[in-house]
């Protein structure tokens, strides 16, 4: 028996956020090979988003590489029909600059008659702060160097030597 894939997304904003969200999708067979061919889905809404327009039914073509691409709004889900179990998944939303992605479920292996989900969340950042000293909270990556001092054991008292260590 084949399975499900339902992909959703929601933005958490201060407003309404109209922007769609390109997603690729990658899956392959229970043995590693690409998986190539057209699979319908059904559009929906997610349950909490009141007023998320439904997108249209359709299908998505699989091509040689088992690559194929959609796009969602805020709000909205599609459910893959019919995967063959044992598909491997792989889904990445493209990086859209002013939003923090986080997601779940974004990999994994479809059972035989149940739906498996990959819910993606994006956070609006809000426009840079003019205060050069703060944290931001940002996942950009960049991380912090943080420079602490520390006295060296030298054994000689008369000249303490400090040692600027990067953590």
């Amino acid at each position: 028996e084949n399975g499900k894939l339902a992909v959703s997304k929601t933005v958490k904003s201060a407003a309404e956020d109209p922007t769609e969200f390109r997603f690729e999708i990658s899956v392959r067979d229970g043995g590693g090979n690409p998986l190539s061919g057209s699979y319908s889905y059904v559009g929906e809404t997610v349950d909490s988003v009141k007023g998320a327009e439904k997108p249209q039914d359709g299908s998505l073509t699989f091509a040689a590489q088992g690559k194929a691409s959609f796009v969602l709004k805020h709000g909205q889900k599609i459910t893959i029909l019919d995967l063959p179990a044992g598909t491997q998944y792989q889904i990445r939303e493209i990086e859209k600059g002013g939003y923090v992605v986080s997601s779940e479920g974004a990999s994994g292996t479809i059972e035989s008659g149940k739906t498996s989900e990959a819910v993606f969340v994006n956070q609006k950042q809000e426009a840079p702060s003019t205060d050069n000293n703060s944290g931001g909270g940002s996942s950009s990556g960049g991380g912090s160097a943080r420079a602490q001092v520390v006295s060296a054991h030298t054994g000689d008292s008369s000249q303490p030597v400090l040692w600027l260590v990067l953590m």
